[in-house]
């Protein structure tokens, strides 16, 4: 006997079946207990299950928000010798009864892409700033600097982006292509791009041997990995970021731009500063003060936003890490 259900009591049950669902999902219900993992609150937090003994630096985020696979720099593959790139995996998320940012570390398996990323990059030289785009043209980029021949050259690897989309694809990599256009006999590293893709910023010791910030004008009508080996290329200094000390790693964040400084005024050694841009002009650049800076390094930075709340990643050599360089994360709350 088959039975049959009217148009208004399937919707019923359904609506039903959907309370009762969601009544027990902690995402929709306030009052859940939730066992936090790694609290990111103003104070920076060592983010250990990313860090080792030897020096883990210079993250990216490919996708910021939900789970991650955290790109880095490390020599730990070496025992402290030449540096490669790693990548990890965890997950962040938002709580907002509480206004809690918390960091979960799961055990993955490594996904395809990131494997063969770092198996085509990584060789018995340094490889540093790793930068992951996607989505530019239909394709993938991966930038990083590396010092194979002598000095730091910006280099990028491509892939069309649907060769990764099931598992029947073709995976294709390209690169690495040495940004010829882009780059010095002196050591260039740390490329960053504005929002729009209109505009790439990089640092260099071109000039003096002392490191400033650059940019280089872009045609996004065109492949980067064309683009940016062409010659004579407009290469620009930003004179109000760059000052009279090292002016590093740049990372363009809505209207502002985050850098790490040896400038004086900080704190000792290299600090985090930021400067906004207003009516086309960038602003002084400002000390993130003593919450974030210490006498040690604080190194490449690099926010995004959670649940609306911003968050950034950075490294630091201060005292109490688990040794060398560590990751670690902070909130920022007086940006925006």
């Amino acid at each position: 006997m088959k039975i049959r259900y009217s148009k208004k009591t399937t919707k019923i049950v359904f609506s039903l079946a959907l309370l009762i669902v969601l009544s027990g999902c902690p995402f929709f219900n306030n009052d859940y207990d939730f066992e936090y993992n790694t609290i990111v609150g103003t104070t920076p937090v060592n983010l250990k299950e990313l860090n080792t003994e030897y020096d883990d630096f210079n993250s990216d985020l490919p996708y910021p928000a939900g789970r991650q696979h955290i790109y880095f720099s490390s020599n730990r593959n070496s025992s402290g010798g030449n540096f490669d790139i790693v990548y990890k995996y965890f997950d962040i998320s938002y709580h907002e009864k509480k206004d809690i940012v918390d960091i979960y570390w799961p055990v993955i398996y490594p996904h395809q892409l990131e494997s063969a990323i770092v198996n085509l990059v990584n060789t018995t030289s340094d490889q540093l700033g790793p930068l992951f785009l996607e989505g530019l043209k239909g394709t993938k980029y991966f930038f990083y600097a590396e010092n194979d021949s002598g000095n730091f050259d910006i280099k990028v690897i491509h892939t069309p982006r649907l060769d990764w989309g099931s598992s029947q694809a073709q995976k294709r990599l390209f690169g690495p292509v040495n940004l010829k256009g882009i780059n010095s006999s002196s050591d260039d590293y740390y490329p960053t791009f504005n929002q729009d893709y209109t505009k790439m910023w990089l640092c260099s010791n071109r000039e003096n041997g002392r490191f400033d910030i650059y940019t280089v004008p872009l045609n996004p009508d065109e492949y980067f990995y064309e683009y940016l080996i062409k010659p004579d290329l407009a290469i620009t200094k930003e004179a109000i970021i760059s000052g009279d000390s090292d002016d590093k790693c740049p990372i363009i964040f809505g209207d502002y731009i985050i850098f790490t400084s040896n400038r004086p005024g900080g704190f000792g050694g290299f600090d985090l500063y930021y400067s906004k841009r207003v009516n086309n002009n960038w602003t002084t650049p400002v000390n993130f003060g003593a919450e974030i800076n210490t006498s040690s390094d604080e190194y490449r930075p690099f926010p995004f936003q959670i649940g609306g709340k911003n968050v950034m990643i950075f490294s630091s050599n201060r005292a109490g890490g688990k040794g060398g360089f560590d990751l670690y994360a902070v909130r920022i709350k007086y940006l925006y």
